[in-house]
């Protein structure tokens, strides 16, 4: 009897030694244990998954333009018989060519919202730089073009956690538009 009590506690001891590493290691945002260490999901990284990581590029998907002043300062249309040609130009930082020129939607509506779908998406090799997007009436190409707003932005903000869609409010004096803007991510 004595024999069987300590085969039960000998047993009971080393399989209490036995642990799982991973009880005591949360991972975060996704990731998964493995032996006591983290694999994190993209986007995160660090000891437990919750440092989130910088992405390498981004992509623009969409964009879909909600409003825009509907005629220029003074109540004036944009164009002398109808209602503005508009298209949006991206540019990075200001200088350069653009990175993406949309197709123009002739006689806009102000009050319609409008998607503009690049062709192949637009990529983004600095995320956490400037870009500016323009929104402008197309009346035969530059210097006849007429701005109605600009607004500047960063792509990438840590700790928004990869948002698909943000918001960006553009403005050129008096003159406002409102856009939506549709991201992909890659690291």
């Amino acid at each position: 009897m004595k024999n069987l009590f300590n085969l039960f506690f000998l047993i009971g001891l080393f399989s209490s030694c036995v642990h799982d590493p991973c009880k005591k290691q949360p991972c975060n945002n996704g990731g998964t244990c493995s032996k006591g260490l983290c694999e994190c999901t993209e986007g995160w990284g660090g000891l437990d998954c919750s440092e989130e990581q910088t992405p390498s590029k981004m992509y623009i998907t969409k964009i879909v333009l909600l409003h825009y002043t509907g005629s220029k300062p003074g109540g004036l249309s944009w164009d002398s018989l109808d209602a503005a040609d508009i298209y949006l130009y991206f540019i990075k930082n200001g200088f350069g060519g653009p990175i993406y020129t949309s197709q123009t939607i002739q006689n806009a509506n102000s009050n319609i919202s409008y998607e503009f779908i690049p062709s192949n998406p637009v990529k983004i090799d600095k995320p956490l730089d400037n870009y500016i997007i323009n929104l402008w009436d197309n009346d035969g190409g530059w210097p006849k073009d007429e701005l109605i707003a600009s607004g500047s932005f960063v792509p990438y903000i840590k700790g928004e956690k990869f948002p698909k869609k943000v918001f960006k409010e553009l403005s050129w004096g008096q003159m406002t538009a409102k856009v939506e803007i549709y991201y992909d991510y890659e690291w």
